[in-house]
Order: structure tokens, then C-alpha cells, then sequence
């Protein structure tokens, strides 16, 4: 059974369910698996897709049972081919593969999971709904700009979006090691270096409580770790102080072009897991098997300034999804439901930057009525972390597309051996949860939701 981070991990199944599984070929090297499942009794009327992660080559049963559990029929797909294939090895030769996995399968499952439900029940979902995160969140982004009419609402975690521009930030910290391999941190400066930033920023929300609300208000300066002299171990030398500042700014290229946002404060426990010895294999895979189609391309050849440009050059028609005009979904009554993380190494400053860039080509009012970010303090990629990182997504986005009423505020939990040890409240950006400054800090009531 293929789990996911995002998907609670109790898999146990309650409900009665008519299975389908079929295999679709809209091309003549397509070999598409998709699952439809339905619940015999207790069907909300609704339809659910779920979003796969990684590399997919899977059905996503966590998430079908998910659905199953809320009442809705759902459907997954492999995205047309076995995830016993390394990585994206796969695309090797294989044009046709790399459409079904950048668009073409998840499209085709839903028209075709549509068409099951009705001839099932005797009438269409209501409405449909995604649900996704990582790879799943991506796959989602590329459904409601390419086929606006197939959701009706999204559930967007943590997106590997703009794809070819994250995956070269996700190799980036490697490569700069490996041209000067004095700028690594190691485990203990990089634990050493987010305790200085937690000391600095940690009450900026009124509250002692280990995280960092927001962490664009951080002003935490690296350079104060500078060693003054000899290294200690307690301090940064020179080349480490330098890739740090580069990690918070992000890359840029020989034209002053930044290609990526940078690191968010508060994550820089994960700066000392880069070496100069290997680099994110989901990343290497992106550029070796889809985009230069060598199996036997080396990272450390990676180049800024041609590419990023060539990688979206091929993959435009693809899976490239970061278009902001979302007004043919809006239109339609389409509702986007982002969440994202603060401590995910891939971070939410890249969707507050497109969720400006929405507002922008869409217009500021459609785009409130529309579009919801939430950014989780202390949360990793799609859940865990320290912070509270569990609450009903579905039932956030289907009250919101059944009384119009978009959300504010939600109540997330943190859950430990099987309790709820803590709650707070996830404010829609650009708002942040401010403490109140007396009461349980790990009461949500005890917060509320203020402009940043």
C-alpha cells in the first residue's frame, strides 16, 4: 500500500466500496493504471482525485481510502508507469510517458472517473474536488490551469512548483559545496545556527514556544556568528557565513536574475545535510531522464544561466504549471486551497510569491474570493515537524464551496500517539497568529489572527 505524507497514516478501511480498476492508453506507448473507488452506501454525491508524490507510479490508496471515509467516490492513478523504475527513468525515450506523468493522466482519470460515477449512481458528483501535496500539490496546480473545468475545487500542499526552477534549487546548496568545499556546515553548526535563530525570532509572536510565527519577520544577521578568530566549532568561518547568505537569498545568475526564492528562517537544521557528494536524487533525476534525456549526466555540470531556461523550454508543454491567470477556474467557481509549511526545505515563500502574482493578473477581489494560503508554522514537507499539523482539509474546502464563506482561520492540531496535545490557529496569509499574551500557548483560543 503506497502512503504518503499527507494522508493520515491509520489506513484502516470502514466502508463498503465498489472497486474499478482500468488501464487507459490515449497514446500508443501509454499504459495508464487508475483506480476508481465507491462506497456502496453513504456517497456525499461528491468525487475526490487523489494526488500521488514523488516520482508516482502508484495508486494512491491512502488517499482513496481518505475519500472513502469523508463519503466521497475517488479516483488515482499511477500516471503511467511503475515506480520500480528509478526515479524518473521512465521518461528515457518515452515522449509519451512524460506527457501522461506531466498532465495527460491525471486529466484523463478524472473524465474517465466521472464517467464511471454517473453510470454507478445513476448521477454526476456534485462537485470534485483535488487533493495533494508535493508532487500531488504540483499535479494539481497543472489540472486547474490546463483543465479548469475538471475540479471544482483544490487542495494544494507544498507544490513541487515552478518545477524546474525548485528542482535546481533543490541541487543548488550541493553544487555550491562542491565548488568550494570549505563552505559545508555539517550537522552541529547547522543545529548550532538555527538555535541562534530560534533564540532571536522565537517571541517575535508574542510567545516562547520553540517556533517561529512568521518568518519573514526574522532579522536574524548570520554574520553575527562570524568567528572572531580561530573556529571553535561555536562559530562560522568565512565560507560558511557566505553559503548561508546565499541559501537565504536564493540563487541568482550572471545577469542578476533570482531564480528561486531562498531558504526561509527557521530551516537551517536542514543546511547541514548538504555535501558536496551528492545532491537531492528526485532533483537529478528531473534534468537527467526529462529534461536533457542522459542517463549519464553528472549534476555538477549544472548551469545557472542555461539550464533553468532550457528545462522549462522543454518542459513548457509538460508539466509546467506556475501560470497565474486562474481566472478560468475562478470563474467557474473554482476554489484553491494552498497550505505549506514553514520548516519544508522547499518553501512557502515561493507560493506567497505566486499567490501576488495571482492577485495581480486576476485582480486582487476575485482572487480573496477564490484563493486561501495557508502557511503552517513549524511544519515540514506536507506534515510533521513540531507544529500543528493536522486538520480536515476536506472539510475546509467543502464548507467553503457549499455556503461561499472563504476561510479565515482554521484550528490545527498536533496529535501524538493517537491525542490531541496541542492546537493553533493557521491564519489565510497574509495574517499570522499572534498570542495574546496570557493563557496555555498551547491553547488555539489563546491566539489570534493579526496583519503581519
Amino acid at each position: 500500500m503506497s502512503l504518503a505524507p499527507f494522508y493520515p497514516k491509520d489506513t484502516t478501511n470502514h466502508v463498503s466500496f465498489c472497486r474499478i480498476a482500468a488501464t487507459l492508453k490515449p497514446s500508443g506507448d501509454s499504459n495508464i493504471k487508475v483506480e476508481v473507488w465507491m462506497p456502496v452506501t453513504g456517497w456525499n454525491g461528491k468525487m475526490m482525485g487523489a494526488g500521488d508524490f514523488g516520482w508516482a507510479g502508484h495508486i494512491m490508496y491512502a488517499g482513496l481510502l481518505v475519500a472513502l471515509e469523508h463519503g466521497y467516490a475517488a479516483v488515482s492513478t499511477d500516471t503511467g508507469h511503475d515506480e520500480s523504475l528509478d526515479n524518473g527513468a521512465f521518461a528515457l525515450d518515452h515522449p509519451d510517458k512524460m506527457i501522461d506523468y506531466g498532465y495527460r493522466a491525471a486529466h484523463n482519470m478524472t473524465v474517465y472517473a466521472k464517467q464511471v460515477i454517473q453510470a454507478f449512481y445513476g448521477r454526476p458528483a456534485a462537485h470534485a474536488y483535488w487533493f495533494g501535496c508535493s508532487l500531488g500539490g504540483q499535479m494539481g496546480m497543472t489540472e486547474i490551469q490546463r483543465f479548469p473545468e475538471d475540479y471544482d475545487g483544490a487542495i494544494i500542499g507544498a507544490p513541487a512548483n515552478p518545477i524546474v526552477d525548485l528542482n535546481f534549487y533543490q541541487i543548488w546548496p550541493s553544487l555550491l559545496i562542491a565548488q568550494n568545499p570549505a563552505r559545508q556546515l555539517g550537522r552541529d553548526k547547522a543545529n548550532m545556527l538555527a538555535a541562534a535563530v530560534m533564540a532571536k525570532c522565537d517571541a517575535l509572536d508574542g510567545a516562547k514556544d520553540g517556533e517561529i510565527e512568521n518568518p519573514l519577520a526574522c532579522d536574524f544577521d548570520p554574520a553575527t556568528l562570524l568567528c572572531k578568530g580561530a573556529d571553535d566549532g561555536k562559530c562560522l568561518t568565512a565560507p560558511q557565513l557566505e553559503f548561508v547568505q546565499m541559501l537565504y537569498a536564493g540563487p541568482v545568475d550572471s545577469k542578476g536574475r533570482k531564480r528561486h526564492t531562498g531558504a526561509a528562517k527557521g530551516t537551517e537544521a536542514s543546511f547541514g545535510g548538504y555535501t558536496a557528494d551528492s545532491a537531492m536524487g528526485v532533483a537529478t533525476a528531473l534534468f537527467k531522464y526529462m529534461i536533457f534525456q542522459n542517463p549519464n549526466w553528472d549534476w555538477k555540470t549544472l548551469n545557472i544561466d542555461h539550464d533553468i531556461d532550457y528545462g522549462n523550454a522543454v518542459l513548457k508543454t509538460v508539466n509546467v504549471a506556475d501560470n497565474p491567470d486562474l481566472k478560468p477556474f475562478f470563474d467557474r467557481g473554482g476554489k484553491l486551497l494552498m497550505y505549506h509549511g514553514w520548516s519544508d526545505g522547499n518553501s512557502p515563500l515561493t507560493n506567497i510569491e505566486y499567490l501576488d502574482e495571482v492577485k495581480k493578473t486576476v485582480g486582487v477581489e476575485q482572487t480573496e474570493d477564490s484563493m486561501r494560503l495557508f502557511a503552517i508554522p513549524a511544519m515540514g514537507h506536507c506534515s510533521g515537524g513540531s507544529g500543528c499539523d493536522t486538520f480536515d482539509k476536506l472539510a475546509v474546502l467543502d464548507a467553503w464551496k457549499e455556503t461561499g464563506k472563504a476561510p479565515e482561520k482554521i484550528i490545527a492540531s498536533k496529535i501524538q500517539n493517537g491525542k490531541v496535545i496541542r492546537t493553533h490557529p493557521i491564519c489565510a496569509w497574509p495574517m499570522v497568529a499572534s498570542y495574546q499574551g496570557s493563557g496555555d500557548l498551547n491553547a488555539a483560543a489563546n491566539f489570534a489572527c493579526v496583519k503581519k
